[in-house]
C-alpha cells in the first residue's frame, strides 16, 4: 500500500488570500527581512553596511551624522 500524505493545514492561508497587493508586498518584505535576520543576523543591508561604513564626521568641525 502506498503512504498517504497528509497536508498540514496553513492558517495563515486564508489571511494571505485577503491581502491587497501592496499589503502582500509589505509582507513578503517582512518575511525576507527576517529569514535574512535569521540566516546572517541583520535583516538588512543597510543594518549590515552600517557596521562597515560609519558616517564619516564633518571635515571641518568633525561632527558625526551630518
Amino acid at each position: 500500500m502506498g503512504k498517504i500524505h497528509m497536508e498540514r493545514a496553513n492558517p495563515f492561508r486564508a489571511l494571505v488570500a485577503g491581502l491587497t497587493a501592496d499589503e502582500f508586498l509589505l509582507l513578503r518584505e517582512a518575511v525576507g527581512e527576517r529569514h535574512c535576520r535569521n540566516e546572517v543576523g541583520v535583516g538588512t543591508l543597510a543594518v549590515a553596511a552600517a557596521a562597515y561604513w560609519p558616517d564619516p564626521g564633518c571635515p571641518e568641525c568633525g561632527a558625526e551624522g551630518a
